[in-house]
């Protein structure tokens, strides 16, 4: 079975972001994701973003947030 760039999103969405995704975060993702083709750099995506941030740290494991966001890497555009 071979697993596409759309179940690997879903996947990110549903256990890291717990939730399920929408139409265009769907559409974004997996268009990227094939064009990257590093599962990698869009796990790193995921895992850092605010969202992750808001549902896990603040609300989940309650946690310092700004503990967290200080070490939070800053990427260069």
């Amino acid at each position: 079975m071979k697993i596409t760039a759309r179940d690997i999103i879903n996947i990110f969405y549903k256990f890291i972001l717990c939730r399920e995704p929408d139409t265009e975060g769907i559409k974004y993702h997996t268009n990227d994701l094939n064009t990257l083709d590093k599962v990698g750099t869009k796990l790193h995506e995921f895992l850092y973003s605010d969202e992750f941030f808001d549902v896990f740290i603040k609300n989940k494991m309650q946690l310092s947030y700004s503990f967290l966001a200080e070490r939070k890497p800053q990427f260069e555009s």
